[in-house]
């Protein structure tokens, strides 16, 4: 029968630090000029490929130290939701859909991405069937997540995520637009240096909502 009493918004903060990634490549003056398509696309292609795996790297090691922690009493902002898995070859997709649960009931919202290391889609590939296959760029989707395989491989310590389920805006991921690329004479006219350079930074903006499943 009342208003509620008007409170001023309370933001918090979090110390992003950018990292630089950089790569070098060295080609011939005829590679680059003459092959089709040109010599310096070719590269600019294969660094900016390594450039995101090593991005890829940096945003795991992110999200592996987040998991690290437990929800306890329902929700508890400061850590995250990990499960372990004692048999993945033949436990880890209905584990995979109990952490998708348990999931929305801590985190308020339904899981959006969920993201499987080698070990763990090996797993899962000898375990989901086609009413789990992917829409679009996504390999599997069970219960509105979509899943992939990481590009790198995750860790394989005991406390290590072998899998990672992601909420919407929990983890905030900056790069630059398209990182740069140049090419110099690196040996004379006949050898080209190219060299593709770029910022990085990722934060976990909301810890609560980084789940994962370990294997024991």
């Amino acid at each position: 029968g009342s208003n509620p009493a008007g409170t001023d918004p309370s933001f918090g903060s979090v110390q992003v630090s950018p990292k630089g990634l950089a790569g070098t490549i060295e080609m011939s003056r005829e590679l680059v000029d003459s092959a089709s398509p040109g010599g310096d696309l070719i590269a600019l292609a294969i660094m900016r490929e390594d450039w995101q795996r090593q991005a890829e790297i940096r945003i795991y090691e992110a999200l592996n130290t987040a998991q690290s922690g437990t929800i306890t009493n329902g929700r508890v902002p400061s850590g995250a939701q990990a499960r372990t898995v004692t048999t993945p070859d033949t436990e880890l997709a209905v584990e995979l859909r109990k952490a998708l649960v348990a999931y929305a009931n801590v985190r308020r919202r339904r899981p959006r991405n969920f993201i499987a290391g080698a070990a763990a889609a090996d797993a899962l590939a000898g375990q989901l069937d086609e009413s789990a296959n992917g829409v679009g760029e996504a390999m599997w989707r069970i219960w509105s997540a979509s899943g992939n395989v990481a590009v790198n491989d995750f860790g394989t310590s005991s406390g290590d995520a072998r899998l990672l389920i992601l909420g919407t805006d929990d983890v905030v991921n900056f790069e630059s637009p398209l990182a740069s690329f140049r090419f110099d004479e690196a040996v004379g006219p006949g050898i080209v240096r190219c060299a593709v350079w770029g910022y990085h930074a990722v934060a976990v903006a909301r810890p609560a909502g980084v789940a994962s499943i370990r294997f024991s």
